[in-house]
């Protein structure tokens, strides 16, 4: 019998570590997709004439960040850790992440493990690819828990892309992005690409460093989608490559019922 029991554990070790392999390989291959096109991208150097047609609170912020005299980015990988949850009454489970984006045009891959209980792993892929946003949750790399595409995920996927340009200021310059400034403190921001249009508001601090955004993003509940107010906040702001960062991040749905804080990170590294 104990020869029977540890018969099985070895097979589903096997085919966990199985599925682990055959799901990294699939995403390191999505992964050179995506900076396909960044491999001969335009890296010219960002000149203080290039911010003038951007708002005032947005010419403030790229200067205050160091950008200007610095290369445009075409692409990074952010390591991250951090706490989420998925409902209020939900306990935090830790997580660490890395995630690969494309700002030639719009596009990431954030892969993330997450911490369910002891020897318990998730794995969360959220991607979003030639304008397609997926997400995907599988317990142990083997139990898909979630499998998520479609209209409202593309517009909450180029939602997040937008708002974590708050990582690369000199994302702020790509023609895909619209800015019209509120006040001396906020800046709505319009993205469009294939075929999706969404913005969001930008808040900034008294040194011209962003702090929040605010937008309207699709929020799946009990099988339906409702466009609910979804809340970005940053701080701790650090250097990275000698530009000026935010190294945290909280994350919040803005309910009727008040708000719901579902992520907690700090960024690690970027490259």
């Amino acid at each position: 019998m104990l020869l029977y029991l540890v018969d099985l554990l070895l097979i589903g070790l096997i085919i966990v570590l199985s599925m682990r392999y055959l799901m990294q390989r699939q995403i390191d291959i999505e992964i050179k997709k995506l900076y396909k096109d960044t491999e001969h991208g335009d890296e010219q150097v960002i000149k203080e004439e290039d911010l003038q047609v951007l708002p005032p609170v947005l010419q403030k912020w790229l200067r205050s960040s160091g950008v200007v005299g610095k290369e445009r980015v075409q692409k990074a990988k952010i390591k991250q850790k951090g706490q989420l949850r998925i409902s209020p009454e939900a306990a935090w489970k830790p997580f660490s992440a890395e995630q690969y984006v494309n700002y030639a045009e719009p596009a990431f891959i954030w892969q993330a493990k997450i911490k369910m209980a002891p020897f318990v792993l998730t794995y969360g892929l959220d991607k979003y690819l030639d304008g397609q946003g997926n997400m995907t949750i599988k317990l142990m790399s083997v139990f898909t828990l979630t499998n998520a595409s479609g209209s409202e995920i593309n517009q909450g996927s180029l939602l997040r892309y937008l708002a974590e340009i708050m990582w690369q200021p000199s994302a702020a310059l790509r023609d895909y992005i619209q800015w019209e400034e509120i006040d001396e403190g906020s800046a709505r921001a319009v993205i469009s690409y294939r075929g999706v249009t969404t913005g969001g508001v930008f808040g900034f601090d008294q040194e011209g460093r962003p702090v929040s955004f605010t937008a309207f993003r699709y929020r799946e509940n009990q099988g339906r989608y409702t466009l609910d107010e979804w809340h970005v906040q940053v701080s701790d702001y650090k250097e990275f490559q000698n530009i000026s960062l935010p190294a945290r991040g909280k994350i919040s749905w803005m309910l009727p019922e008040g708000e719901f804080q579902w992520m907690q990170l700090e960024i690690n590294e970027l490259i």
